[in-house]
């Protein structure tokens, strides 16, 4: 099992990057314009985000559950 979730980490890496670059973004634009009302909602999507997007062990499971099975992995239309 631990073997299969290393696999799951640089997805789960990826996906905080890219909602850290939200807040990098928010952070420029406080800096830019000295105003905080800038960052806020910035930092606040980028907190939900993590929060939904964090990687609990059923969600990596549900990942993993396919590979284990042998059944065959579905890819995007």
């Amino acid at each position: 099992f631990a073997q299969r979730v290393n696999v799951c980490e640089p997805t789960h890496l990826v996906a905080f990057a890219r909602l850290e670059a939200v807040a990098v973004l928010g952070l420029a634009l406080f800096f830019l314009t000295h105003r905080a009302d800038w960052f806020w909602p910035f930092a606040g999507v980028t907190v939900a985000g993590m929060v939904v997007l964090w990687p609990v062990r059923a969600k990596v499971e549900a990942l993993i559950v396919p590979a284990e099975t042998g059944a065959p992995a579905t890819t995007p239309a």
